[in-house]
């Protein structure tokens, strides 16, 4: 359920990290258009910072959505591995049932042959 939650949290950076560049990019234009250099340079480097920043979100969080199927792929085998020693314990369990049964009538034919 983490892991679900960490990718989850990522896909909702991604979504405010696209709205805040569009943002800014809104911003840029506005500036652009007043004239103000220094201002429009400023408002370029943070969207380009954020522009690293989103893209860095979004490896990550691939990254944590291929671990996410590894993990789920690995859960899915131990499930079944499990299904299968229970299985085998129940048949080993019927087994024992048998030779105590087998070994209780061995003894009552044992001290029915004595008498």
């Amino acid at each position: 359920m983490t892991l679900f939650d960490r990718v989850h949290d990522a896909g909702r950076l991604i979504t405010f990290m696209d709205y805040r560049i569009k943002q800014l990019q809104e911003e840029l234009d506005t500036l652009k258009s007043k004239g103000g250099p220094e201002a429009v340079a400023k408002v370029e480097d943070r969207a380009s910072e954020l522009r690293e920043e989103l893209e860095k979100t979004k490896r990550e969080r691939g990254e944590e959505l291929l671990r996410r199927e590894a993990l789920e792929k690995e859960l899915h085998e131990v499930r079944s591995h499990l299904g299968d020693a229970q299985r085998l314990l129940k048949e080993a369990r019927v087994r024992a049932r048998k030779m105590d049964d087998e070994l209780l009538q061995a003894v009552k034919d044992l001290e029915s042959s004595r008498a």
